[in-house]
């Protein structure tokens, strides 16, 4: 993305802790790509990812999305899609590993 435009908004629903803006799908987007690439996958769970860790990703979404990481509502919401794209991706390996033997 160029530094010379602007961040994309986002609007939350808190209660169902969703985005519900159109740049949606860019945001589960986003959150898979650095939750692959940056978030390691030794713990068992995701709620056993301490926030030492979480917090540097969640900063990382703040380079193309316009959000306030401080905000506590936010990151549940930010928390729910890496969690997502964390289990998705973790189930992924394993069924590699199986497969390779």
């Amino acid at each position: 993305m160029k530094t010379s435009m602007k961040r994309l908004p986002l609007e939350f629903d808190f209660q169902t802790r969703r985005v519900i803006s159109e740049t949606n799908s860019a945001f589960m987007h986003e959150c898979d790509y650095i939750v692959r690439n940056n978030c390691s996958f030794q713990f068992k769970d995701w709620r056993l990812v301490p926030n030492e860790v979480r917090m540097p990703l969640r900063y990382k979404l703040t380079t193309l999305f316009d959000i306030d990481v401080e905000n506590s509502n936010v990151c549940k919401v930010v928390d729910s899609y890496m969690a997502r794209a964390w289990r998705a991706h973790r189930a992924k390996i394993c069924a590699r590993f199986k497969e390779i033997g």
